[in-house]
Formats: C-alpha cells, sequence, structure tokens
C-alpha cells in the first residue's frame, strides 16, 4: 500500500487555499491602507510630543511649520527636533488654512489646532490644546 495523496488531493487543496486568499486579499489591502494612514498620525503625534519636550527641557519656544509643500518641521532657535517629509498616499494639512504654524513654549502651553492626515481610506486628526496635550483621533 503506497502512501501520499492522489493528484486529485493535491488539486482540491490548492483550489481551496487560492479561493479564500482572492477572498482576503481585498480585505488585506484596505487593511494595510489604513494601517499606513494610522501610523502617519502616531509618527506627527509623536513628533509633535518630541517638540512639546524639547520645550519644557531646553527652556525654549518650539515652532511647528506646516508648510505648503507638505514638508512639516519642528524648530526651536537652536535645532531643528524633527522634519517629515511629504508622502504621495498621505496628505498632512492643518485644519483651517490660516493656521500655518503651532508653538510649544516652556511653560507647559501650546498654540491650540488640529493637524488632518488624510489619504483614500479615511481622516485622522491629530490635536493640540492650550495646556500643550496631544491627542490622536482616527475615523
Amino acid at each position: 500500500m503506497e502512501r501520499g495523496y492522489s493528484l486529485i488531493e493535491t488539486i482540491l487543496c490548492v483550489g481551496i487555499l487560492s479561493l479564500s486568499f482572492t477572498i482576503t486579499l481585498p480585505s488585506l489591502y484596505r487593511w494595510h491602507a489604513h494601517r499606513q494612514l494610522f501610523n502617519a498620525a502616531e509618527e506627527l503625534r509623536l513628533a509633535l510630543e518630541r517638540c512639546y519636550v524639547a520645550a519644557t527641557t531646553h527652556e525654549e519656544p518650539v515652532k511647528i511649520t506646516l508648510g505648503r509643500d507638505g514638508v512639516i518641521k519642528g524648530e526651536s532657535t537652536t535645532r531643528t527636533v524633527f522634519s517629515i517629509p511629504p508622502s504621495s498616499s498621505i496628505s498632512i494639512k492643518p485644519k483651517s488654512p490660516q493656521q500655518t504654524e503651532l508653538f510649544f513654549y516652556p511653560n507647559h502651553s501650546a498654540t491650540p489646532g488640529t493637524v488632518l492626515v488624510t489619504s483614500a481610506q479615511g481622516e485622522c486628526s491629530v490635536i493640540v490644546s492650550l495646556r500643550g496635550r496631544i491627542r490622536r483621533v482616527c475615523v
């Protein structure tokens, strides 16, 4: 008696696996795109946290510039705290077009504002409060 799988059993297994992969592929694509959006919003939130810490520890204001070209920079008078280059799939811009700068001050305060991180899959908001608190809200 021989051991192993017949050709029909192997073809059936390959067919079932390819069918399940075909069904899950679109949802994996959506999950990956949503994850990229979430990661970009989290990267911005952490960069703003670094600005808050730099302002309070070095006792000098830190200015965050939200450029029209998509570049976001956090700078104090002596150094650059962070710089985020533009992305082709993710847009980062202020909620209000008039507010292109945010400031963190050494006295644990900040310029309040909201920065929108958007992609084709959704939108996240990174909100800075007057007291310098930063939170991320994704829809």
